[in-house]
């Protein structure tokens, strides 16, 4: 075969991988200084005192209050170390070692933001799911999925912030996560568009805008349930064709999180690769704060 005659090159930057949106991670409370440890331990509190009106008879009943503590575990994502030939580099115009060590960086990340998604979710059960209601149906958000699905309308999110009322969480601070296609259906929602063309969708942390008390955040996937929407399951857990699409809302204090930064391992010109090995690894954990799961509600598509 003839050599190649026409001269090749290569841009100076790379087209990066797309990747999901992570900032509502931050909205929890902080338990990233116990991230070095193996668990971290949640003391609640006991049933509080009987209030008596006019009391006649004394001495009152004395109690004792019997308080509790849950736990959560700490995980540790790695990723799986990258090989950089020396010669490499030597013929792209672009820097490829920090190409690939952002990616591993932001791979990371992306794991942990869904593993938090599913960890404040993961022992959300009856009361604390809500269906959707739509009549209009379209297929199911959850990967690889084929079902038929009822869209997100008012009726559900009005649902939710009853649940929230009678629970009474506090009004200020609400947050809603939603995948794509949930975001999708509630765009057809007057409420939110009228908010929409005030200019309220243009607000920081990653929030796209606000409806019904609830800041929203929008990220291409957050959680899968299996068939019949009771059971959530694991992010690693395998795609099947009936899985179904979920968000949920919650309050930041009423969920947790310890989270520490992104380690770096990088082997520069190690010799028996002729070249340069890179991984990253961070350690990180998360749990519905409550015993009792309130304050947390997630938002399951239903068939």
């Amino acid at each position: 075969m003839a050599a190649e005659l026409l001269k090749r090159t290569f841009a100076s930057e790379i087209t990066e991988a797309l990747r999901k949106d992570n900032s509502f991670v931050q909205f929890a409370k902080n338990d990233d200084a116990f991230v070095n440890s193996n668990s971290v331990e949640l003391p609640h509190a006991g049933a509080d005192p009987t209030i008596v009106i006019d009391r006649a008879s004394f001495p009152g009943t004395i109690t004792q209050r019997t308080d509790t503590a849950t736990q959560y575990l700490l995980e540790e994502l790695s990723s799986n170390p990258t090989h950089l030939q020396y010669s490499e580099e030597l013929i792209v115009a672009y820097n490829k070692r920090a190409s690939i060590m952002d990616g591993h960086i932001k791979s990371i990340l992306q794991k942990k933001a869904d593993r938090m998604a599913f960890k404040w979710a993961e022992n959300v059960t009856g009361a604390g799911l809500t269906n959707t209601t739509g009549t209009v149906t379209r297929t199911s958000s959850a990967p690889g999925s084929t079902a038929v699905v009822k869209k997100v309308v008012k009726a559900d999110l009005l649902s939710i912030r009853a649940k929230f009322d009678g629970d009474d969480i506090p009004q200020a601070g609400r947050k809603l996560i939603l995948n794509s296609a949930m975001y999708n259906d509630i765009l057809n929602i007057d409420d939110f568009t009228h908010a929409d063309k005030l200019g309220m969708s243009t607000i920081p942390d990653g929030m796209v805008g606000r409806i019904f008390g609830f800041d929203i955040f929008v990220r291409s996937s957050v959680n899968r349930y299996a068939t019949g929407g009771a059971t959530i399951k694991d992010t690693e857990a395998a795609n099947v064709i009936t899985d179904l699409g979920a968000g949920f809302a919650w309050h930041p204090d009423f969920v947790r999180r310890a989270q520490g930064s992104v380690k770096v391992f990088l082997e520069i010109d190690k010799a028996d690769y002729f070249g340069s090995i890179m991984s990253a690894a961070c350690r990180f954990g998360g749990l519905n704060a409550r015993t009792d799961v309130k304050g947390v509600q997630a938002l399951v598509e239903a068939v």
